[in-house]
């Protein structure tokens, strides 16, 4: 019989209208991660250093130097929060779709419930729209 740990990313319901939940520690291990990248600083009124600063980043800088900043503060953010995991690697690309800015992280982490395995974690956020604001790519 599974523990339930959590509550499962993408929040989805049940027919019967209670939210999934996670079953397997490593599932729920990426829901949390998922949930540090994509929660911005200040928007939990009691916790308001938890997530990531993504949205305050200055866009206007070289585009290389841009992914670095992003991948500093996911690293930051993730060994702060989330400290099961040793992340292996971080890449990020940046795209526009439909006037907006959309961030794609993809984090390569070592699982801590098998120790031989990397696994992957592939999250997007939406940075904003792109009108008005310069951008250097």
């Amino acid at each position: 019989m599974p523990t339930y740990k959590g509550i499962l990313y993408p929040l989805t319901k049940h027919h019967q209208g209670f939210l999934h939940n996670a079953d397997y520690n490593l599932e729920q291990l990426k829901c949390n991660m998922a949930t540090i990248i994509l929660t911005e600083q200040g928007e939990r009124v009691f916790e308001p250093y938890y997530g990531t600063n993504l949205l305050n980043v200055d866009l206007n800088r070289p585009e290389e130097l841009i992914k670095d900043i992003f991948r500093q503060n996911i690293a930051k953010a993730l060994k702060r929060w989330e400290k099961r995991i040793q992340v292996k690697d971080i890449q990020v690309n940046i795209s526009v779709y439909e006037s907006n800015l959309i961030l794609m992280t993809s984090v390569y982490f070592i699982d801590p419930f098998n120790l031989k395995n990397v696994e992957e974690l592939h999250v997007q956020k939406s940075l904003g729209g792109i009108d008005g604001r310069p951008m250097p790519f």
